[in-house]
């Protein structure tokens, strides 16, 4: 679910990251973007492999988004991301970082666990930014 105004940005087709949200008007720093929503599952209900927008609320609860619905589970990750994750016992704000121009993809940080806790990974990060290292897990 977004916060902003719907004038405030679209989603686009990126190429190898799927889509995007981008904006069309100005964002100021520590705007809220928007809430994480979804179906709430307890951890023991979730096969990752089965959802493609899933995140982590508390160290029991999970978040499953609805992919054919628009949300902010479409911003994608960079290793250099201009949003976060404002994570509270009920709720996952996303939340700008710096001022967005018009133009500009809205990205977060996916925060996945070290790679090495990943077997047979795939997570492989398209965000070309200048540090980027290569993946959606954290180092």
């Amino acid at each position: 679910m977004f916060n902003i105004p719907q004038d405030f940005f679209e989603i686009r087709q990126t190429g190898k990251k799927g889509r995007g949200v981008f904006a069309l008007q100005p964002i100021k720093s520590g705007t809220v973007i928007g809430e994480y929503s979804g179906k709430r599952l307890p951890y023991y209900k979730i096969d990752p492999q089965d959802y493609e927008y899933l995140i982590y609320l508390t160290d029991e609860i999970g978040i499953v988004a609805d992919k054919n619905k628009i949300g902010v589970h479409l911003l994608n990750h960079s290793c250099k991301p201009n949003c976060t994750m404002k994570i509270t016992k009920k709720v996952t704000y996303f939340v700008a970082l710096k001022n967005i121009n018009p133009g500009e993809e809205l990205t977060i940080s996916y925060r996945y666990p070290p790679r090495n806790t990943c077997t047979n990974c795939n997570h492989v990060c398209f965000c070309e930014s200048k540090n980027c290292t290569g993946t959606r897990h954290s180092q």
